[in-house]
């Protein structure tokens, strides 16, 4: 093969990125599919490892619908970053969003589990510390923009390789790399942030005035009023504390956010991600056919583009009809509000690659 030379990833205005299309073949197994895959982040032509200096600590960050179904992808990208003098490591994030008890440790021992039964021993840290609270900001990272929440310990990564299932979940969204990126990567606060445009809504029939929340809020937002708590609205910075340390359901989260907020929210972080790791970021959508859940291998989109490589992937699934209308409706709404943002280019050029 001729060695093809690559620009650094832009986001100029009438960019063309390199996305290269993996087809699926009768002829693959899984260990075949594998290899292939391995073949082209590893081989010299193209512009893959070469992204990550060598003794380079590289998360590999699965999949944020379907970790599971990427799992076995991950392990390989890891081995094939070992070989290559490179520390690999399976990297995540947090949900203490979602539920007080999915901390860090929680994270990491399914994380383990999985990795176990997949024959894989991958090491495997949670980049926002235990509780989802590690994290940097805007105050002290001069690159962000406001209302960005990143995991703590990305700044001292020398790259992530994204490995994502597309293929629809229940809320009919797609996680494809901007999402892996922008929600996987981002700390609590982030999350939530993403999800919701309100502070905190306080339960008064459930609320039994404990002070808990008002001694633990961070920002001094809380204080009890007419013998419950209550939220200002104007102190609240949406860190979840309350939520977590409030009895009985006396404190809960209004998930309010638009989808066009959801969008927007999600690709500032994912521009966030690619300023702190400087575009040191490799893009892997393993298309599946069927629900993500036992489905088949259909191909594989790889590029150094977030967007490139999603708008890639959607027009291959609607035009095999491997997703419902209604998810590439949403597919299009992130790769749109991310390309808007400036993170990654909208058009592309595709390069089969088979072996």
């Amino acid at each position: 093969m001729t060695k093809i030379k690559h620009n650094d990833l832009s986001c100029k205005k009438n960019t063309v990125a390199h996305v290269y299309y993996v087809p699926a073949s009768v002829q693959y197994t899984t260990d075949r599919e594998l290899f292939v895959l391995e073949t082209i982040l590893g081989h010299r032509t193209y512009p893959f490892l070469s992204r990550f200096k060598i003794h380079g600590v590289v998360g590999v960050k699965s999949c944020e619908n379907f970790p599971a179904e990427t799992l076995r992808y991950t392990g390989a990208f890891a081995r094939l970053l070992n070989k290559n003098e490179q520390f690999a490591f399976l990297c995540n994030t947090s949900n203490q969003h979602l539920d007080y008890k999915s901390h860090g440790i929680v994270c990491a021992y399914r994380a383990l589990d999985a990795c176990a039964i997949s024959g894989e021993y991958i090491p495997f840290m949670t980049l926002d510390g235990i509780y989802g609270e590690h994290e940097i900001s805007r105050k002290n990272h001069r690159d962000l923009e406001a209302d960005v929440y990143l995991a703590g310990e990305l700044p001292n990564l020398d790259g992530v390789v994204s490995v994502c299932c597309f293929a629809p979940s229940m809320e009919m969204s797609v996680c494809g790399s901007i999402i892996n990126l922008g929600q996987g990567l981002a700390s609590k606060k982030g999350k939530i942030h993403q999800r919701t445009t309100s502070c905190p809504q306080v339960n008064v029939k459930k609320c039994y005035a404990c002070r808990r929340c008002v001694r633990e809020c961070p920002s001094h937002a809380i204080a009890i009023v007419d013998g419950h708590v209550a939220i200002d609205s104007r102190k609240c910075i949406k860190c979840g504390k309350c939520v977590e340390i409030a009895y009985y359901g006396g404190i809960t989260y209004d998930w309010n956010a638009t989808p066009e907020h959801y969008y927007e929210s999600v690709a500032r972080h994912a521009k966030g991600v690619l300023s702190v790791l400087a575009h040191k970021v490799v893009c892997v959508n393993i298309i599946m056919s069927g629900n993500g859940n036992g489905s088949s291998f259909s191909g594989a989109m790889v590029s150094l583009d977030p967007v490139a490589v999603d708008c890639a992937t959607l027009d291959f699934c609607e035009n095999h009809q491997l997703l419902p209308l209604e998810s590439v409706q949403c597919g299009r709404g992130q790769v749109n509000a991310a390309h808007s943002a400036g993170v990654g280019n909208i058009k592309y050029k595709i390069q089969t690659v088979a072996y």
